[in-house]
């Protein structure tokens, strides 16, 4: 597959000027639409955005472009640097070549930068930039991740979920305490905008802040690390500590409490956990034992793959093939974005080189238009629309981190539309709660795997085959009590088959308990059918798909356990490409008994658990 890509890194001006005038004389016949990509292009997070929009921007020309047009984006390296980035955003705007810019990475560029393109009328769009003031009082610039006030108040949030935990209590009992917690930030924009926050939100949550600690890059972080130590020491509960840093200090804080023999619950921010593991990889211990340092830590994400269904899993699959490695969150975050602004030059239709003021501003419009959810694009990160400010509506993701792995906690927060009664009764119950206007409902994750996968039959004529295999979900054991004053079974294990043609024959089951976690293990055997005029890459998919029965995507997702199996058994005369797991929403259409929706199209959302067999046909 043919590609054309320009890695570039501006120093001044100057760079940026003559680049423009070497490339004009190389045009083709139609004009290529040009997207500038600013930020650090050669420290971790810059390289991430460039495979990100690269990736999109392949994509896009395979497909033709738009109009006709190849898209091409022009990789510019601002190094983190605000001087630096005013001087790439002036050479835009008196340049007047790009229609719009993706960036800037870090939230202190992205903001001098933002009121050069705001003054010359550039829209730009940020996946990575979270603090406030980037998009406040600035019409031009967006944003496709939450900012740092809605990330301090889903990390109050997940507090009781995570204290709920270490301490074995239900989340009824915890709604009746004060939460204990600490703060440690990074003394800059970042790090204050997410303390302010926090602190807010603090009240509104009971939770009591006992300790909180600024680090400042200009002191010794020994001394820092040691004052730290002692002073957590000497609170009798520090809590739940949020760690408000980005990735640098953030590691060097987590490795010296780890040393020192301290262990405390903790919660990373976004920032700190994106680039985590690039800071923690010069550290032996955590080379040798896998986890050493990360293990157990919780952290707060725009995006985790396993929630991101099946749109996402495709994008990891080409990813993955491309580059040999999962795409990370700001790889993930910015394919997006281009998706977002390319939509928004498709609708806005371009006039060309001597309209580009009018068509800025077209697209700027463009943008504002997708205010809602019907009028969202379906990311690999899910639904993307804009806020009146230019912020996407979007809910944070809670993982944790084990085996140097990013797993989804057992705990969600995703928005909700349940009104009335339903609403008030979830509330006592600690399962919704208002985060400014959005009523949030709390969402079971529950883990599904499979091992011991045999392929028995498959029978071409009735288009159906037969599968052995154990099917493994793994749980809190709070999860088998029902929710008081609900009217259905909050069992993960009320499970069924989306497609199976004969009742499943058990040949065992058993359970295992450890550390609060439930393993329930079902041996079974099944038919399903399949259909062999559907073909991915020329191969013919076998599937088996598992749902809950009563409970909806909104109160339950299984995500599968493990991404590839292997076959133990195959009929004679068969062979497999791959056996693949993975997670998806299974959309059903239902009145609800309710006459109102007789006429209507309404559907319930359920989580789907998917083994998914490519066989040669």
């Amino acid at each position: 597959m043919k590609k054309k890509l320009i890695f570039f890194c501006c120093l001044s001006m100057a760079t940026v000027a003559v680049y423009f005038v070497l490339k004009s004389s190389s045009l083709e016949e139609k004009e290529p639409i040009y997207i500038a990509v600013v930020g650090p292009m050669q420290e971790s997070g810059g390289k991430a955005m460039q495979e990100g929009v690269a990736f999109y921007e392949e994509q896009i020309n395979n497909q033709g472009g738009i109009d006709g047009r190849k898209v091409e984006c022009i990789f510019l390296d601002d190094q983190n640097d605000p001087k630096v980035a005013q001087r790439i955003a002036r050479t835009l705007a008196v340049d007047n070549k790009v229609l719009a810019v993706l960036g800037h990475y870090d939230s202190s560029t992205s903001s001098v930068a933002g009121k050069i393109y705001k003054k010359n009328g550039i829209p730009a769009l940020t996946a990575s930039a979270t603090v406030e003031s980037v998009i406040q009082d600035n019409e031009w610039y967006f944003r496709t991740i939450p900012g740092n006030a809605l990330e301090a108040k889903f990390a109050a949030s997940y507090m009781y979920d995570i204290i709920s935990f270490y301490r074995n209590i239900s989340q009824k009992e915890i709604v009746e305490e004060t939460i204990p917690a600490s703060i440690i930030f990074s003394q800059d924009n970042y790090g204050i905008s997410l303390l302010k926050n926090f602190e807010k939100i603090a009240k509104q949550f009971d939770i009591a802040i006992k300790g909180k600690w600024a680090w400042d890059d200009k002191k010794s972080s020994s001394d820092q690390i040691e004052s730290i130590t002692k002073e957590l020491a000497e609170i009798d509960d520090p809590g739940v500590i949020y760690f408000a840093t980005h990735a640098a200090e953030g590691v060097q804080i987590i490795t010296g409490l780890k040393d020192a023999g301290k262990t405390y619950p903790m919660i990373a921010s976004a920032a700190l956990a994106r680039d985590f593991f690039h800071e923690l990889k010069t550290y032996s211990k955590e080379r040798e034992t896998l986890g050493y340092y990360s293990d157990g830590i919780y952290f707060v994400s725009p995006y985790i793959t396993a929630l991101s269904g099946v749109e996402g899993v495709e994008f990891q699959i080409f990813f993955f093939e491309k580059h040999k490695k999962e795409s990370g969150v700001v790889s993930s975050c910015y394919y997006d974005a281009a998706q977002i602004i390319v939509q928004a030059i498709k609708t806005s239709g371009i006039q060309g080189k001597k309209h580009i003021r009018e068509d800025r501003r077209n697209i700027r419009k463009a943008l504002t238009e997708m205010y809602n959810e019907d009028k969202a694009i379906k990311g690999v990160t899910g639904k993307l629309w804009f806020d009146k400010n230019g912020s996407v509506r979007k809910e944070y993701a809670l993982g944790i981190w084990q085996k140097q792995k990013e797993l989804p906690a057992f705990f969600q927060y995703k928005t909700t539309k349940l009104r009335g009664n339903n609403v008030l009764q979830k509330a006592l119950d600690g399962e919704v709660f208002f985060i400014d206007d959005l009523a949030m409902h709390s969402t079971r994750i529950v883990y599904v795997g499979v091992e011991h996968f045999k392929l028995i039959s498959i029978n071409k004529k009735k288009f159906e085959y037969t599968a052995e295999f154990e099917l493994r979900f793994r749980y809190p054991t709070s999860f088998d009590t029902p929710t008081e004053g609900s009217i259905t079974s909050s069992s993960p294990m009320n499970y069924q088959f989306t497609n199976a043609i004969s009742k499943q024959l058990i040949k065992g089951h058993k359970e295992q308990i450890k550390n609060k976690i439930k393993t329930h293990i079902i041996h079974m055997q099944a038919a399903f059918s399949f259909d062999p005029n559907r073909l991915l890459f020329g191969y013919c998919p076998l599937f088996i798909g598992i749902r809950n029965e009563r409970l909806t995507y909104q109160d339950l997702i299984y995500v599968a356990e493990k991404k590839t199996l292997q076959a133990e058994q195959l009929p004679s005369g068969w062979s497999i490409e791959s056996i693949m797991t993975f997670s998806d929403i299974l959309s059903k259409k239902t009145t609800l008994g309710i006459p109102a929706y007789l006429d209507s199209n309404h559907t319930l959302n359920y989580s789907r658990f998917n083994i998914m067999t490519m066989i040669n046909m």
